[in-house]
């Protein structure tokens, strides 16, 4: 690993994959459980697709989604997670990126997931932050593929 691919200490990495719908039954059910003294946040970003007309309503059919994840409680990180799932083809030579940026929008860490040489219809990446302290400002999981085109964000605001 290059010092580049993590800027912040006492992180640990784990790359795993799974099937989309189990990461989602997965994460959703823990929104169920998770108590709510806690700070979490959860959000998805579609991206590309196509539309359809069903009797007068329009509908997007999204190409892929983007699921981001960040516990803990104030400026207090525990945890971040992102996980994608495709509909209609693989991304090939993607990553995941978790970047910390503060209130002036500056980048101030980030932890990239190593590029996953190969063509998936789903993937993920979690790190275990074990308490860090964040600074007031946003965490944004990101989607990459083809090693460096952005495909998603998914960014969530850390305060106290």
């Amino acid at each position: 690993m290059s010092a580049s691919d993590q800027c912040v200490p006492k992180i640990t990495r784990r790359a795993s994959r799974f099937p989309f719908a189990a990461v989602a039954l997965a994460l959703g059910t823990s929104l169920l459980l998770t108590p709510s003294a806690l700070a979490s946040a959860r959000g998805f970003e579609s991206w590309g697709g196509f539309g359809v007309t069903i009797g007068g309503q329009a509908i997007k059919i999204p190409a892929g989604q983007l699921y981001g994840v960040v516990e803990g409680d104030g400026l207090r990180i525990d945890m971040t997670s992102g996980g994608f799932g495709t509909y209609s083809s693989s991304i090939c030579n993607w990553h995941i990126q978790v970047d910390f940026i503060d209130e002036h929008e500056k980048t101030y860490a980030w932890y990239r997931q190593p590029t996953q040489e190969s063509c998936d219809a789903k993937g993920a990446y979690k790190i275990d932050a074990g308490g860090w302290t964040a600074k007031p400002g946003q965490a944004c999981i990101r989607l990459y593929t083809n090693f460096e085109n952005h495909v998603a964000s998914v960014c969530h605001s850390i305060h106290k």
